[in-house]
Formats: structure tokens, sequence, C-alpha cells
């Protein structure tokens, strides 16, 4: 209802330029603002490899077969337990790269990457490459 007597989006400009500890910066200022906090963590690239080595093996078997499949890792997006592989139900975790979608099922000791779209095989590692 407010909608027709109000412009909220121009409120909601307001509210948010007229709070206090609120800095507005451009794109640029923003990345060189997140540059130099990342500069100042302590140990990063210590805790990055502590962080990835304690990752759920999902995430390892899908960065190791973005790797072979030379693409790049966007984001995991959503696990599904009801999908089915050769008339067999299995986990299969659904991700995107800078190619597309893309799944990931975990069996029989191999990790399989398929396109999202048609299904295809598109990348299989043994399940003990993820380790090396």
């Amino acid at each position: 209802k407010i909608a027709k007597t109000e412009d909220l989006i121009k409120l909601n400009s307001d509210w948010l330029s007229n709070l206090p500890d609120l800095v507005m910066l451009t794109i640029g200022d923003l990345d060189a603002e997140v540059a130099k906090i990342i500069a100042n963590i302590p140990n990063l690239d210590e805790r990055v490899q502590k962080s990835l080595a304690n990752e759920p093996r999902f995430m390892k078997l899908i960065r190791a077969l973005c790797i072979e499949s030379k693409q790049t890792l966007s984001r995991v997006t959503a696990g599904d337990p009801s999908h089915k592989h050769k008339g067999k139900r299995v986990l299969a975790w659904n991700f995107l790269t800078e190619k597309g979608h893309y799944y990931m099922i975990d069996i029989d000791g191999k990790a399989m990457m398929f396109n999202g779209d048609d299904d295809q095989l598109v990348a299989e590692i043994n399940d003990t490459k993820i380790y090396k």
C-alpha cells in the first residue's frame, strides 16, 4: 500500500545515505580498500591452505575436477540427493564454473563431472587424487 503513495527506493536511498558510519566508495576505491584489508591479514597463505585442507570431501573433489577440466570453480550451488545415475539414486553436487553449470557424483572410488545441460561426462578422476 505504501508503494502507491511513497517512493520506497528514494526513501531507502535517503536512509542508507544518512547512516552515520556509511562510507560510499567507487568500485575502484572499494577494490583498493579490500586489497588493503587483505594485505593486512596475518599468515594469509597459511590460513587459506588450512581452510582448503579442512574443506569437506565433495569440495575437494569438485576443485580437483575443475582443475582436471581446466575450468575455474565459481561456486557450489546445491546438493541433490535424488539424482539418478545408471538407475541408482546418488548424491549429486551442482556447481558453476566460467563455462556453465555442472554436477559431480562420487561413486565407486571415482568422482565424475557432468555437464548440467546435456549430462555429458566432462572429467573423471580417481578420488585419491584429491589428497595429492
